[in-house]
């Protein structure tokens, strides 16, 4: 499965359609082979990875045969693993909640009322 932030996907119909059509090959390529030969793995971050594709650099990161693209930014700038700090925060943040949700404790249970 194939998975991209709106971030990512924004950044892809601003470009140039040459550009947006390599870079969307290039996903699409990631989703046969996520750990292409040329993929580099991000420090401090596991699981995460990026490519380059041109000038422009794609980070994702993989759980099992799943494909997340998290950030898709030029590749001289540093602004991308800026990017990339915050977003992985926020998805952290909403795997938790999904769990949350997922595993509550079953069908029928409800929401316990705080006391005063």
């Amino acid at each position: 499965m194939l998975d991209i932030t709106k971030d990512a996907q924004k950044f892809i119909e601003k470009l140039p359609p040459k550009q947006s059509k390599q870079i969307i090959m290039s996903i699409f390529k990631l989703s046969n082979n996520p750990f292409p030969n040329d993929y580099k793995h991000l420090s401090g971050h596991p699981n995460c990875y990026r490519i380059d594709c041109g000038e422009y650099r794609i980070c994702y990161k993989v759980f099992e045969k799943d494909v997340f693209i998290i950030v898709i930014g030029i590749r001289n700038d540093d602004d991308v693993y800026k990017k990339i700090e915050r977003k992985i925060y926020l998805f952290k943040r909403k795997k938790k909640k999904k769990k949350k949700f997922f595993f509550g404790g079953g069908g029928g249970c409800k929401k316990k009322k705080r006391r005063n």
